[in-house]
């Protein structure tokens, strides 16, 4: 199978999966930990679900700033010509979702406040 592989020119096309790879998981990490460390949010579930040694009972269903972020943060990874293609997937992704989250929630914010009157 190796044999086979190689004949069939796997090697011309191992550097760009692997870059592809380089690419495509780092936005996830700096979503993270945008989220943990600077954002902190849903602080007070993980707080009690560490005090109980339990998972949380309820999450979000769909985080779709994370999703939007981790796909643009790949693709300014694989478009860029200049620096390393996974710090900046990795900064993109994380500045995006930060910059989501920030405007996300002060959209909300009025609108929570018109729901209680």
């Amino acid at each position: 199978l190796g044999t086979t592989l190689s004949v069939l020119g796997i090697l011309d096309r191992f550097v760009d999966f692997l870059t592809v790879l380089g690419v495509v998981f780092p936005p996830i990490i700096g979503i993270m930990l945008v989220d943990y460390y600077l954002l902190r949010s849903h602080r007070k579930i993980l707080d009690e679900s560490r005090r109980t040694g339990q998972l949380p009972n309820e999450t979000p269903t769909i985080g779709w700033a994370a999703i939007v972020a981790s796909i643009a943060g790949g693709a300014v990874g694989l478009a860029t010509e200049w620096g390393v293609p996974t710090i900046n997937s990795l900064v993109a992704a994380s500045l995006l979702y930060w910059l989501l989250k920030l405007v996300f929630s002060r959209a909300q914010k009025p609108l929570a406040s018109q729901k209680s009157l």
